[in-house]
């Protein structure tokens, strides 16, 4: 049976944060897969909470270079909600360093496979989030979210790779910021029909 790697490199979102029952997209991905007979596929979940495109930037090639085997593969990126968070009244990531980071991360991601998925970013509750309880200097803006997908998007086709839009898509949320369940759930399956579609 041929083997299928897939790696899943972001944020909090990709870590599972907001899925108190199930942990998160990347697991209900796994759990998924682990019942198909064409393929074997492993999941690699690389998903750290609070991440942003510099921080993946930084630690994408070598966890690349310690988990790739060189088994047929897709990467899948969940990064860019924290880009946009407002400290205090700029964003923490820019824009243009955001989409210079983008085009970094596709040309590394591009030495191991050239299946590669951007997800989009999804929005939140901006009662909740603006500002996050736990940090009055810290806020979260759909219009700010809106523009950084948007920017993520042209990169994506600019650089023929995919993007699926989910700003649209995702409703329930945890906290106002992450998924919960059901929406870890609506991610799941996106990527799965991406995965079922390449292979």
């Amino acid at each position: 049976m041929e083997e299928i790697d897939i790696y899943v490199a972001g944020d909090s979102i990709v870590y599972g944060e907001g899925d108190d029952l199930t942990g998160g997209w990347t697991n209900q991905l796994k759990v998924d897969l682990f019942k198909e007979t064409d393929y074997f596929y492993r999941v690699y979940s690389m998903g750290i909470p609070g991440d942003n495109s510099e921080d993946l930037l930084r630690r994408f090639k070598h966890e690349m270079d310690i988990h790739h085997k060189g088994f047929r593969n897709i990467i899948i990126f969940g990064i860019g909600i924290n880009d946009t968070q407002i400290f205090e009244d700029h964003n923490v990531i820019p824009v243009e360093q955001f989409k210079d980071n983008i085009i970094s991360l596709i040309k590394q991601a591009r030495a191991y496979t050239d299946r590669i998925l951007f997800l989009g970013l999804s929005k939140v509750d901006e009662t909740k989030v603006t500002p996050i309880p736990w940090d009055s200097k810290i806020s979260y803006r759909n219009e700010e979210i809106r523009k950084y997908d948007e920017i993520l998007r042209k990169v994506a086709e600019e650089n023929n790779v995919d993007y699926i839009p989910l700003f649209d898509e995702i409703d329930g949320l945890y906290d106002g910021l992450h998924p919960d369940h059901t929406g870890h759930r609506i991610i799941k399956d996106k990527a799965l029909n991406y995965i079922k579609d390449r292979f």
